[in-house]
This record gives C-alpha cells, structure tokens and sequence, in this order.
C-alpha cells in the first residue's frame, strides 16, 4: 500500500507532468495528439485516485483534496468514454483542466477523515459520484463547442442532454440528503440558489436547440 508520502509525490508528479503535456500539445497545436496524451493521463490520475481510495479505506469524496481528485478522476473517465462513443477527440482539454484540480486539492490537507453516520450512507455518496460525472459532462460539452469552432459535428445535443439529466438527479438527490439530514429539502442559500439558476439556465438552453 502506498504511504501517505508517496501519494502525495505522485500528486507533485501529475501536476508537473500535466504542465509539461500542455506545453507539448500547445507547442504542436494538434487536437488529436492532446487527445492521445490526455488518454494516458487521465490513466496515471486514475491510478492516483484508486491509490487514495485503497489509502482512506472509503470512496474519496470528502474534503477539498479529494473532491478535487474525484473530479480529475471521474471526468478523464467520462470524457474516455464519450470520446471512444461518439469518435469526437474530446479529451484534448482534460490535461490542462486535471492539472489545475489537482494543484487545487493540494493546496489543502490530505489526511483521511473519519467519516460520519450519515456520510457513510448510500444517498451521500449516490449524490457525490452524480456531481463528478455531471462535471465531466460539463467538460464535455466545453470540449465539443471548441470543435465546432474547428469544423467538427460533435453530438452537443446528446452531451447537453447528458449533462442536463446528471444535474437534475444531483440536484434531486441533494436535496433529498439535505431532508434526511435537516427534515427541510431546500431553503434557497446562495449554493441551492446558483445551482437552481444554472439548471433553469441550462433547461432553457435545452429547449432553445
């Protein structure tokens, strides 16, 4: 099992080695070979959130480091996926975007925390891996309306959609944990009114196309 130092070497690595990969690719301007390179990474992050996973002995989504590690982790997966189903290289901004959450989540502590009764329940954490995936499909569609601009016909629709169902499953689930927490699913605070902004937004955008 790796220790605590070494996890967070390998961290150090990634951010290095992302910076190093956008440097290349913007030296090289090509789409699909940051496409290729985002690949590899979005395996080395992978590798660095099952470490962690093993490390905390629960599934990393609590604190600051491992939000940010989850995010990188499961948007490099997505994106993987969505790139091999709709033939789209959309993975060509991932380095830069991983590189960046994982700078984020090391400027905060990395030590496991105990978790609560009610953080160790099924709702917590069906709503934190919906939040991961909805980002990834937020990424998604950053990386297809980019290839629009190229020339390509990137299913934006489909993503859009995607993303929008994601984000109302989470925004649902949220708020069903906040009842089984509080008995009071919504109470309109700045986070539950910006995410409702974005998702009457987003809804109007789905409507317009």
């Amino acid at each position: 099992m790796m220790t605590a130092e070494a996890l967070a070497f390998f961290d150090q690595v990634l951010i290095v080695l992302g910076l190093g990969l956008v440097l290349f690719g913007l030296s090289r301007r090509s789409v699909e070979l940051a496409h290729n390179w985002a690949r590899v990474y979005a395996v080395l992050v992978l590798v660095a959130w099952g470490a962690r996973f093993w490390h905390a002995g629960h599934l990393p989504i609590f604190g600051a480091y491992e939000s940010a590690l989850s995010l990188a982790a499961f948007t490099g997966a997505t994106l993987w996926i969505m790139g091999s189903r709709t033939k789209e290289p959309l993975l060509f901004l991932y380095t830069p975007t991983a590189a960046l959450l994982l700078y984020h989540g090391t400027r905060y502590s990395r030590e496991v925390w105990a978790l609560t009764i009610s953080e160790r329940g099924f709702w917590v954490h069906f709503h934190a891996i919906l939040a991961f995936l909805a980002f990834g499909f937020a990424m998604a569609l950053v990386s297809a309306s980019v290839l629009v601009f190229r020339g390509r016909k990137p299913p934006l629709k489909r993503i859009l959609l995607g993303f929008l169902a994601l984000y109302t499953l989470n925004i649902v689930s949220g708020s069903y944990y906040r009842f089984l927490l509080f008995g009071k699913a919504w109470s309109f605070d700045p986070i539950e009114a910006m995410n409702l902004a974005c998702f009457l937004a987003f809804t109007t955008v789905i409507h317009m196309i």
